[in-house]
C-alpha cells in the first residue's frame, strides 16, 4: 500500500543517504528504533501583511517539525496531538490560541504513536492510539491532565477518522490495512460497541467533524491506489452516504472546513512514483447540495508541496473564516515542516455577521475580504489608516477605514463580504463614521458637493441606495443634497457631507425585502471636478444575522447553564447568537441543595446535555428544584414518650418521618410520659438535650424512653440514742417511714432519747416499711 509509516522512511532515509530530492524507495515499514538525529529542513515563510483573501499567511510556526498527528479544536483553540517529528514518534501535545498567535505546551500524550486520531466532546479530547495499538486516552482540557479509557476492539488505529457527538465518540476506518470498520465509543458506559462500516475502506484520509456529521475523504486503499470516495457519517443516526467522487484521489492531507465548503489540502498524490508524491493543490466542495456537487480546484495552492498534515483546522476571527495547514512533510526531499499557515476564504453565502473594527491588519491593507475599488478616479482607494485627517484616525483604535476627499470627479468604493441574512428576523447594520467632505458652506445650506453613501446588493444583483432599497435610518441618517452642477459621480442623492465634529453612530433598518437573501454593503464616495476636502473614515461596523439561543432557568432550585461553544453562561448571560446550522451543547449545573430536573424546549429532554440546531431563534428552559430531605425518627426502650419537632412535621409516635428543605434547621424535643425516663438520641444527634438537625441530606435519629426507676429499699438505720426528731430524719432518709411511736420509763438520762426500736438496724426492707420506736421518758414516778 502507499502508505509508508514516517519513522520507519525516515530510518530508510537516514540508511540510505537520500539527501537528494529524488524520493524514497517504496519498501515496508520495519522494526528498528527510529533515528531522533535526522533533522528535517523546513521552509523559511516570512509573516507578512495578507496580500489578498486568498493567499496563504503564516502565523506562529509549531514549536517543532511535526507530521501524522492526531488533531481537535475547541473554539478558537486548535490542539495538534502527538504524531511524528523527524522520524521520531511524539508524546508531546500543544495547543495554538487564534487570536494570541501563540503556541502553548499542555500535558505529554501517555502513549507515542503515528497517526492517531482524536475528536472533542463536553469539555475532553478522545485521543484513539495511531499505529502502536489500541488504546483510548482522555484529555480533561479543564485540569489539563489524561486518563484512560477502554481499548478500541482492533489491533490498530493507524490512520483512522474520528468524531463526537450525543455522548458517543466514532473512530472509523485506519489500521495495519484499510479499513470500512466504524466502532462506537460510548463515553457514559466506558464501552464500544460496532457501528455500520463506511461505504469504502481506508486509511489516512482526510476527515473533518461538521456539527453531527463527520466527513471522510479519499485516503489510502489496501491496494497502490488511493481512494476516491467522499463519505459522510450522520452521528445522530449512525447512517453513512456517499457524495460525489473525489476525483483528485489524494491521500494523507487535511480536510478543513469553512461555512458549507469542505477543503482538501495537499496530499499524496495517485499512482505517483513513490509513497511520498507530495502535492500543493486545494479543492473544494460545497456540501450545501450534498450528495451532489463535485470537487473542483480552489486557489490559491498551498506555498509548497506537502502532505502528512493531518489538521484541518478553521477559525472565524475574519469574514468569511480561515483554514488552516500545520505541519507535514514535503515528500520530494523528505522534509519535515512546521509551518502553520492560514488562507482566508469569502464566501457568498452563509456569513451571518460583520463585526470589523478595521484593526487586525497592518495599514494600510484591508481586512479579509473587505475590497476597495474606484469605478472613477485614480487611486488612492480606500484604506486602513491610523492617522491624519479627519480626526480622531479611528473610533476603535488604531484604525478605521478611511478615503480621500480630491478636488477631482472620483467614485471611490468599499465593499464588505457577502452576509446572509435570516428570514422574517428584522436586522440593522450600524457603524461609526467621521467624515469632512466637500458642502455648500453658506447658511442653512443642505447642499453637498462631495458626499458619502450607503449602497446594498441582494443576491449579487446590482447596487442601489439603502434608502431606494426599502431601508431606513433609525439614527445618524443622510444630512445633505449632492448638487448637480459640478460634475459629481452622485449627483441629486441624498449623502453625508459637511464635518460631522469626529465620529457618529449610524444605525440602518435593513430592508424587509432583503430579508432571508445574501447582500452585500458598499460605503461610496463621490467627488466633484474641484475643491478637496479631508476625507471620511469608517469604523466599528457591526451587523449579526445569527439567531439567537435563549436559556431561562425554571422551578424552585436555582443553579447555572453553561454552552459548548461559549456564548452562554446563565445566571449572567442567558442569550447569545451562535452561527447558523452550528450544534450548541448546554450543560446544566444545579446550585448546592438543588437537582437539575430536566430540559424543556428546542426538542430538549432528560436531565443529560442538550444539544441545539441552530437553524432558527430557539429557547430552551433548564428546570431547577430545591431538594429536600427526609428525617425520621425512631422511638426506642420500654418507656413512654413523645418526639415533636420545630418547623412542625414530626408527631412522633403518629408521624415519624417527615421532609424537609436543604439546610433547614430542624429541632427535635423528646417528651417521656407518666413517671418514663428520656434515656438520649443516637444517630445524627447525642445527648440528653435539644436534638438540632441540619437538613442537608437524609437524616435518622432514635429517641430512647427509660422506665420508672424502682423505688430504693429500706435499710432501717440505727436510731437508739438519737433523739425522736433526729431518728425521724434518719428513718425517712433511709427510704422507711416512721412507724408506731411508744413511750417508756428511762432514766433521766434516756428522756427524750429512742430507746428502743423495730425492727433492728440493718435490716433490708420494701421501700417505706415502718420502723417502730421506742422513747424514753425518764424514770417513773415514785408512788406515795
Amino acid at each position: 500500500m502507499k502508505a509508508k509509516a514516517l519513522w520507519a522512511a525516515a530510518l530508510a532515509v537516514a540508511a540510505c543517504a537520500l539527501a537528494s530530492a529524488g524520493g524514497v524507495a517504496a519498501s515496508g515499514g520495519g522494526s528498528a528504533a527510529p533515528i531522533a538525529s535526522l533533522v528535517g529542513v523546513h521552509s523559511t515563510l516570512a509573516p507578512s501583511a495578507p496580500l489578498n483573501p486568498t493567499s496563504w499567511i503564516p502565523a506562529a510556526v509549531y514549536p517543532t517539525t511535526i507530521a501524522r498527528y492526531a488533531y481537535a479544536q475547541v473554539g478558537s483553540d486548535m490542539y495538534v496531538i502527538g504524531g511524528v517529528s523527524n522520524g521520531t514518534r511524539q508524546t508531546t501535545m500543544n495547543r495554538y490560541d487564534a487570536s494570541t498567535n501563540i503556541w502553548t505546551p499542555r500535558a505529554a500524550v501517555p502513549v507515542a504513536s503515528e497517526a492517531p486520531s482524536a475528536a472533542y466532546y463536553n469539555g475532553k479530547i478522545y485521543l484513539a492510539e495511531g499505529d502502536t495499538g489500541s488504546s483510548l486516552r482522555i484529555y480533561d482540557i479543564a485540569s489539563n491532565t489524561w486518563s484512560s479509557g477502554a481499548a478500541r476492539p482492533v489491533s490498530s488505529g493507524y490512520g483512522a477518522a474520528a468524531g463526537a457527538f450525543n455522548g458517543k465518540v466514532y473512530v472509523v476506518g485506519g489500521g495495519a490495512a484499510a479499513s470500512a470498520t466504524t466502532t462506537v465509543y460510548d463515553i457514559a458506559s466506558n464501552t464500544w460497541t460496532t457501528g455500520t462500516s463506511a461505504p469504502a475502506a481506508f486509511l489516512l484520509a482526510g476527515y473533518h467533524q461538521d456539527g453531527q456529521y463527520l466527513y471522510v475523504v479519499g485516503g489510502f486503499s489496501s491496494s497502490t491506489t488511493n481512494v476516491t470516495a467522499t463519505q459522510r457519517l450522520d452521528m445522530s443516526n449512525g447512517t453513512w452516504t456517499s457524495g460525489p467522487a473525489f476525483t483528485p484521489q489524494r491521500g494523507d492531507f487535511a480536510l478543513a472546513m469553512s461555512g458549507t465548503k469542505l477543503y482538501a489540502l495537499g496530499g499524496d498524490a495517485n499512482a505517483g512514483s513513490g509513497f511520498f508524491d507530495s502535492v500543493a493543490t486545494v479543492n473544494e466542495l460545497d456540501t450545501s447540495a450534498w450528495p451532489g456537487g463535485s470537487w473542483t480546484t480552489s486557489p490559491n495552492d498551498l506555498p509548497t508541496a506537502r502532505q502528512a498534515s493531518e489538521a484541518g483546522f478553521f477559525s472565524t476571527a475574519r469574514a468569511g473564516g480561515e483554514i488552516w495547514s500545520t505541519g507535514g512533510l514535503q515528500g520530494a526531499s523528505f522534509t519535515f515542516l512546521p509551518d502553520h499557515l492560514y488562507r482566508s476564504q469569502c464566501p457568498a453565502s452563509g456569513v451571518s455577521r460583520i463585526s470589523e473594527n478595521f484593526d487586525g491588519v497592518a495599514v494600510p491593507a484591508l481586512p479579509n475580504c473587505w475590497t476597495a475599488a474606484n469605478a472613477a478616479g485614480g487611486a488612492p482607494l480606500w484604506v486602513t489608516s491610523n492617522a491624519g485627517n479627519p480626526p480622531p484616525a479611528s473610533d476603535s483604535a488604531p484604525n478605521a477605514a478611511f478615503v480621500d476627499d480630491p478636488s477631482t470627479a472620483t467614485d471611490k468604493r468599499l465593499d464588505s463580504p457577502v452576509i446572509a441574512l435570516r428570514a422574517g428576523v428584522p436586522t440593522q447594520l450600524t457603524f461609526r463614521q467621521n467624515y469632512n467632505l466637500e458642502f455648500n458652506t453658506g447658511t442653512g445650506s443642505t447642499q453637498a458637493y462631495d458626499g458619502g453613501v450607503l449602497e446594498i446588493s441582494v443576491d449579487g444583483g446590482a447596487f442601489q441606495d439603502i434608502l431606494t432599497a426599502g431601508g431606513s435610518f433609525a439614527a445618524g441618517g443622510y444630512n445633505k443634497v449632492v448638487s448637480t452642477s459640478f460634475g459629481s459621480t452622485i449627483p441629486g442623492r441624498n449623502a453625508w457631507s459637511g464635518n460631522s465634529g469626529g465620529f457618529v453612530t449610524t444605525t440602518v433598518n435593513l430592508p424587509a425585502t432583503a430579508l432571508g437573501h445574501n447582500v452585500q454593503f458598499r460605503w461610496r464616495m463621490g467627488s466633484d471636478s474641484s475643491v478637496s476636502s479631508a476625507g471620511w473614515r469608517i469604523d466599528s461596523v457591526s451587523l449579526d444575522a445569527r439567531p439567537v439561543l435563549t436559556v431561562a432557568n425554571a422551578g424552585s432550585g436555582s443553579g447555572s447553564v453553561s454552552s459548548n461553544p461559549a456564548g452562554i453562561s446563565c445566571g449572567a448571560t442567558c442569550a447569545s447568537r451562535f452561527d447558523n446550522g452550528s450544534s450548541v451543547t448546554l450543560t446544566a449545573s444545579p446550585a448546592v441543595g438543588t437537582s437539575f430536573t430536566g430540559w424543556s424546549g428546542a426538542g430538549c429532554s432528560g436531565t443529560g446535555t442538550c444539544t441545539v440546531t441552530m437553524d432558527a431563534d430557539k429557547s430552551v428552559t433548564a428546570n431547577f428544584a430545591i431538594q429536600s430531605f427526609a428525617l425520621t425518627v425512631t422511638k426506642a426502650g420500654t418507656g413512654v414518650g413523645t418526639i415533636t419537632s420545630s418547623p412542625a412535621g414530626i408527631n412522633c409516635p403518629t408521624t415519624c418521618s417527615a421532609s424537609y428543605v436543604y439546610n433547614t434547621a430542624v429541632t427535635l424535643t423528646a417528651a417521656p410520659s407518666g413517671k418514663s425516663r428520656f434515656g438520649g438520641w443516637t444517630g445524627d444527634c447525642a445527648g440528653t438535650g435539644a436534638c438540632v438537625v441540619s437538613m442537608t441530606a437524609t437524616r435518622a435519629v432514635t429517641a430512647t424512653f427509660l422506665p420508672p426507676l424502682a423505688p430504693p429499699a429500706c435499710k432501717v438505720p440505727k436510731v437508739i440514742g438519737k433523739s425522736l426528731a433526729k431518728a425521724k430524719t434518719a428513718i425517712k432518709k433511709a427510704h422507711c417511714k416512721v412507724g408506731k411511736i411508744s413511750h417508756k420509763a428511762s432514766s433521766k438520762k434516756k428522756k427524750g432519747k429512742v430507746i428502743g426500736q423495730t425492727p433492728k438496724a440493718g435490716k433490708k426492707l420494701k421501700n417505706g416499711a415502718k420502723v417502730n420506736v421506742t422513747v424514753g421518758k425518764g424514770p417513773a414516778k415514785k408512788k406515795k
